[in-house]
């Protein structure tokens, strides 16, 4: 096999991605492995390892999802582990972090080098910089990653089958393991004081020994001395050492490192296979397992091996003193994505579903990998009677369900003080949202001010795995806050304490901050608490609403405002908050009913009045009742003369605007994106210029989301006047501001996302030779996005309609005919139901299934189909709307190629007429139009004949 300077290794979601930067890369002269052939979840195929072996570094797009898959982590071991064999793990890795973050990032060994941006379509510079990064890889390291000896295991020395039978996941916690008793090797990280001893600590059932097992079997290859395992299970206090002399003592006998083995007590038997280990000088694995919690610390140091540094030890425990004297590793809940993998194990599913499904009960358990393994045992044995939505069903209702877990930390519970129940009573409400250290002191201290150290009673709970630290925040696992409710008398009576948290979370909910917006989702499980009282949970929900907007998170505001206002006489401004989140998450039904109540309600010289107004006819518009939207338009423009005109000319100082806040400016933006949905493309491109011309000279505190806003209705604009090119760079400097300021998930980013994918979809009429690698990235980034809104918002949702249908588009643009058929086919039938046959996007999606049966020369159906969005697009939006000149194109060429030459040349023309007015000249619409007419000399077979040979390439269904 050839040799590579990079192997590319990445997620199956990252795939358009990855092809991009490879191609890219190879254009300057680097040698890229590549895999065509991945899919998701898949596991390591031969030809990947030859590949990786004889590759000289590994390049890594770390996204989010790259550290839950097992081939991506293969790959990054065997580099890593490459690396290490030659002294610098790091040494042949390149990571690209595509995040906001680095939190998903592991192991630490990344934590010592430096990350390439991931290079955005088109720039140059994020590549120049990949490729010096590379560069400087491969001037540093000789020959080849080689041969990942994964298959070279240790020699096991264990009263137990090597490895860990089952093991799922859990990949982080690994890394984490790892990285810990390698950490004296990396002192550039961290400062480095002790041995490489680590402790493995955890409730019961939480999977400690299945972790280590899986843990020694995966890095085995770092440990050519061996695992020696010592299983204390069962042992106690009082019995340990004899149980540990017995464990030692077979471990000799194992080794031989003397004759006397059989005489030997416990310290003559340490040192003789500590001396075995150190003049072997092989790196070496050692983990004493179970040991009991109430150890004396001094006993946890007979432990140890004096065998040097390259003796690394683990030791395994419930809960005790060892983080005095080593570092620790602290295993709580699986994630939710391992723990459905754990499930789906026992119980194979298909559909999203039974997914879905399989996700409650994990969300049910908590986690807890032995009641995850119980569970999925149910599930398995009752296959086939029943379905497994049923069955999950069954199982979440079921209070037993968690007794095998609860019943391993009933007894931790019986020493607590009262601090410490108070601390458990008040997780209870939370439904297992982190708390900050500083909010249990408030309470704590409201209700308890005479107790002890509260820093001490939160050390306690830690030491018996009660609950664990994050930071400054606290956690308590959920089989623990189970236990807490069926097991604990209270401190204070719950009623009693849901009032005052309350109280406490809505006094600090005006700081906006990072230690208010971290109580967030403790507000949302108090806020359904059944004894919290009616005004504190309206007051919640409505916190929680203003809290998810600002954050661009319109389903979950919505939610929350539907909630509030269900109660009560709500105000006009809530009414008005609740229309707008409607409006955002394009629930338009609520909007529209939200916004006629605040109309109503409003008092005749209530700004509020006009606001509502606004929003009523942006409701109208999504539910694609235009009419009935233009007379409130029109009563929105008498009341801002300027909305109609072109706004800041320049004759004033910048920003000064008489009357210009919030509402002023969601009404010109919502006026702003009503001329663009009636065609008025021309006025609606300089209004959308001078807007935000405008904001950006406001504060940023107010224009902030709303410049982003009217810079997204600016780069829809551009696009259909092909100015491509300045709507990518309008895209993404929305993009930039959003993880500028730490929301990469803002609806509007999102929203940037997707103007951003169909501006690389649509080609400029002057762009000639176009990367193709970017159309599939632009393709794979609406596919995740319409999976991602499916899960939000629901498949039903606008949003999600309108994503699905420019997939369908990015589908054709790929050359994919079939599959959009098939994709656009289901998406009308979704529309019909959601909007009937005569709405905008539904038209908008007939249209480009016409245009799939064309490429697919079933010319007949394509004319029916195009004939059909034509004469409805005519009737609703008028004949210079852009939507429709494209339809009466698309009919005029299905005319002309099915026979009818005049009258497809009539449409032609007209097109070619109409276009300039609406379009401008300089699109590919009217240059289409002007070179269609004058072949139109050209007989209809002709016609054909060149369509086909325009389709001549293959298509690419089979492509995922």
């Amino acid at each position: 096999m050839n040799a590579y300077d990079v192997f590319l290794s990445f997620g199956g979601h990252d795939r358009a991605k990855a092809e991009r930067i490879a191609q890219a890369l190879r254009r300057r002269d680097l040698t890229v492995f590549l895999d065509k052939n991945i899919r998701t979840g898949e596991g390591v195929s031969e030809t990947i390892e030859r590949a990786l072996a004889s590759s000289r570094t590994l390049l890594v797009y770390y996204s989010a999802g790259y550290p839950s898959r097992y081939a991506c982590q293969f790959e990054l071991t065997a580099a890593l582990l490459a690396g290490q064999r030659e002294g610098d793990p790091t040494g042949r890795v390149v990571v690209i972090n595509p995040e906001p973050g680095e939190e998903h990032l592991f192991p630490v060994e990344l934590a010592d080098a430096s990350f390439a941006r991931a290079p955005r379509y088109g720039d140059k510079a994020a590549l120049d910089d990949l490729e010096a990064a590379i560069r400087r890889r491969l001037g540093s390291v000789r020959g080849t990653i080689g041969e990942p000896r994964f298959t070279e295991r240790p020699r096991w020395i264990a009263d137990r089958v090597a490895g860990a039978h089952g093991f799922v996941g859990r990949y982080r916690e690994q890394w984490q393991l790892h990285s810990q008793l390698r950490r004296a090797a990396y002192p550039m990280v961290r400062q480095v004081m002790a041995g490489p001893v680590v402790a493995l600590l955890g409730v019961a059932g939480a999977g400690k020994s299945a972790l280590a097992a899986a843990y020694a079997w995966q890095f085995g290859a770092a440990y050519p001395g061996g695992v020696h395992w010592l299983d204390l299970s069962g042992a106690t206090a009082s019995d340990m050492t004899a149980r540990y002399t017995h464990e030692l003592r077979r471990i000799a006998r194992t080794l031989r490192p003397g004759p006397a083995v059989g005489r030997a007590d416990a310290a003559e038997l340490s040192a003789a296979v500590s001396d075995h280990l150190f003049t072997a000088a092989r790196p070496a694995l050692w983990v004493v397992d179970d040991l009991p919690p109430d150890l004396d610390p001094t006993e946890v140091q007979r432990l140890l091996l004096s065998a040097g540094p390259l003796v690394h030890t683990v030791l395994i425990s419930r809960h005790g003193p060892l983080a005095e004297f080593m570092p620790v590793v602290e295993l709580g809940a699986m994630s939710a994505e391992d723990a459905q993998v754990l499930l789906r194990e026992d119980c194979p599913v298909d559909s999203e579903d039974e997914r879905r499904a399989l996700g409650v009960l994990a969300e049910r358990l908590g986690g807890h990998p032995l009641s995850l393994r119980l569970a999925g045992r149910q599930l398995r044995d009752r296959q086939g009677l029943c379905s497994v939505g049923d069955q999950v069903r069954r199982l979440v209702e079921d209070p037993t369900v968690l007794d095998p877990a609860i019943g391993l930390v009933r007894a931790a519970l019986d020493p607590l003080t009262a601090q410490q129940r108070l601390v458990l009573q008040l997780a209870t409400m939370g439904a297992g949202a982190p708390l900050p250290a500083g909010f249990i002191a408030d309470v704590v201290t409201a209700l308890r001010p005479r107790e002890g150290d509260l820093g001490d009673a939160l050390a306690g709970l830690r030491e018996l795995m009660l609950a664990t630290r994050i930071e400054d925040r606290w956690e308590v696992h959920a089989i623990v806050r189970e236990a807490a409710r069926r097991y604990l008398d209270p401190v204070v009576p719950d009623a009693d304490l849901a009032r005052l948290v309350a109280e406490q979370l809505l006094e600090q909910s005006g700081e906006h901050g990072t230690e208010s917006d971290r109580l967030m989702p403790f507000a949302a499980a108090l806020a359904r608490h059944p004894l919290v009282a009616p005004d504190a949970c309206y007051a919640l929900h409505r916190m929680l609403s203003v809290f998810h907007q600002d954050r661009g998170e319109p389903v979950e505001a919505a939610r929350h405002w539907d909630r509030a206002l269900a109660s009560g006489v709500p105000a006009v401004p809530d009414l008005l908050r609740g229309a707008r989140a409607h409006l955002d998450a394009g629930q338009y039904e609520q909007a529209e009913e939200y916004a006629s109540r605040a109309r109503e309600a409003a008092a005749p010289d209530d700004p509020g009045g006009l606001s509502a107004v606004g929003l009523l006819a942006q409701a109208l518009d999504g539910l694609g009742r235009s009419e009935a939207a233009d007379p409130h338009w029109a009563a929105v423009r008498a009341a801002l003369p300027s909305s109609g005109d072109t706004g800041h000319t320049g004759a004033d100082p910048p920003g000064s605007e008489p009357g210009l806040d919030q509402a002023v400016i969601e009404l010109r933006l919502g006026y702003l994106k009503s001329r663009r949905l009636r065609g008025d493309m021309r006025a609606a491109l300089a209004h959308a210029g001078a807007l935000v011309n405008l904001l950006a000279h406001e504060p940023p505190e107010l224009a902030g989301h709303h410049l982003q806003a009217a810079r997204i209705e600016l780069a829809i604009l551009q696009l259909s006047t092909n100015a491509q090119r300045e709507a990518r760079q309008t895209a993404e400097s929305v993009q930039r501001w959003y993880h500028d300021h730490g929301l990469p998930d803002h609806m509007n980013a999102v929203t940037a996302q997707t103007v951003l994918a169909q501006a690389w979809l649509t080609l400029h009429l002057l762009e000639l030779n176009p990367d193709p690698a970017n159309w599939r990235e632009a393709a794979e980034t609406l596919g995740q996005q319409r999976e991602q809104l499916r899960r939000s918002h629901g498949p039903m949702n606008d949003r999600t309609l309108s994503t699905d249908v420019e997939y369908g588009n990015a589908l054709l643009c790929l050359g994919r005919p079939t599959a959009a058929r098939e994709h656009l086919t289901e998406t009308i039938s979704r529309l019909d139901r959601r909007h009937g046959a005569r709405h905008p996007m539904t038209l908008r999606a007939r249209l480009l299934l016409a245009r799939s049966h064309a490429q697919l020369s079933e010319y007949d159906t394509a004319k029916e189909l195009s004939e059909q969005a034509y004469t409805a697009l005519l009737a609703t939006l008028g004949p210079c709307h852009p939507d429709t000149l494209h339809a009466q194109y698309d009919l005029g060429v299905a005319l002309v190629l099915t026979g009818s030459h005049r009258p497809g040349l009539r449409m032609l023309s007209a097109v070619r007429r109409t276009a300039p007015s609406t379009m401008g000249r300089k699109n590919d619409l009217y240059a289409q139009s002007v070179a269609a007419t004058a072949l139109g000399f050209l007989p209809g077979p002709v016609w054909r004949m060149v369509d086909r040979l325009t389709k001549d390439r293959p298509h690419t269904d089979e492509t995922p």
